[in-house]
């Protein structure tokens, strides 16, 4: 009965295909025929139905809509940026430069702390003379002086 179709349709409890009723073999095959002589093109037998532009005129949307679908493009990318940022600081990808710059400070003031105490270890327990204890505090005061000052450009530049 339906030869032409790709799949049966599924039966109704009754045995015959959903949606037929009391049909034959003549009436579906008619259905069929009326159904492949419809144009497509034109989306009905009725003259003139489915042309909605029958001049070929085009449609131009108004410039307040024009601006309005601009507007909200920029805000949906602004959003999508902002939404960006949330997840990369979120999950530790960015980190707060004010925190980093905190981290640093300490870093350097323990290690500079460290740096400062070196001269006296070395005279205690090494017997350094002071005179050359000296020499070595002023040279790591000069390289600490140098430290801090390379880190106040890259303050600035911030």
């Amino acid at each position: 009965m339906y030869e032409d179709f790709f799949t049966q349709p599924p039966a109704t409890k009754r045995g015959r295909p959903a949606g037929s009723k009391n049909r034959t073999v003549e009436n579906d095959s008619d259905d069929r025929d009326a159904l492949n002589r419809i144009p497509s093109a034109r989306g009905g037998l009725r003259e003139g139905a489915g042309n909605t532009n029958p001049k070929g005129l085009l449609y131009v949307k108004a410039q307040e809509s024009r601006d309005l679908d601009t507007a909200r493009a920029k805000n949906e990318g602004i959003k999508a940026a902002i939404n960006d940022i949330k997840l990369r600081v979120e999950s530790k990808q960015w980190v707060n430069r004010a925190d980093v710059s905190e981290e640093m400070s300490k870093a350097v003031a323990a290690f500079a702390q460290t740096m400062r105490s070196l001269p006296d270890k070395l005279e205690r327990k090494h017997g350094l003379s002071p005179a050359i204890a000296s020499v070595v505090s002023e040279v790591i005061d000069e390289a600490l002086n140098s430290l801090a000052d390379e880190f106040a450009k890259v303050e600035d530049e911030s």
